[in-house]
């Protein structure tokens, strides 16, 4: 299974359409918020499927409106922006939500800035922003090929 994900694009998805060729074979794009309305429309330009969570600046206030979780090879992710989870602050909140949801992984945005690191057994992902640099000199993203290990 392949994803490409990414997260806070805030309304400047032009870096997104430029990746959609390279990615048409993609089992789905997950958008981990900030702005929903750019999930929308990349999911008019393409025919992959688009997975998305709002975020704080979509005005998402609860957790409901703010995760999901998908089913993979490797099993269940949550799918999160990070922003009722205090992601800028640290990690724990997200582990703690991982392990309520029994999720293999935590798919997270946020902070703009990309992280990777596997905890407990819970793998944490954020692609960094798209759009915007954070500590990165451009925007980055993350593709993940998942099977069974």
């Amino acid at each position: 299974m392949k994803l490409l994900v990414i997260s806070d694009t805030h309304g400047r998805i032009e870096r997104a359409v430029q990746l959609l060729p390279l990615f048409a074979d993609a089992d789905a794009i997950i958008h981990l918020g900030d702005f929903l309305r750019d999930a929308q429309q990349l999911q008019k330009l393409t025919n992959v499927k688009v997975i998305a969570v709002g975020g704080n600046c979509d005005g998402v206030t609860s957790k409901p409106e703010a995760m999901t979780t998908i089913e993979t090879p490797f099993g269940s992710l949550l799918i999160t922006h990070g922003h009722l989870h205090d992601a800028k602050s640290g990690i724990d909140k997200l582990l703690y939500q991982a392990a309520e949801y029994q999720a293999k992984a935590v798919l997270f945005g946020h902070t703009h800035n990309p992280f990777y690191g596997v905890f407990d057994g819970v793998a944490l992902v954020n692609p960094g922003s798209l759009t915007f640099s954070g500590q990165q000199k451009q925007g980055t993203y993350a593709v993940l090929n998942i099977d069974e290990s």
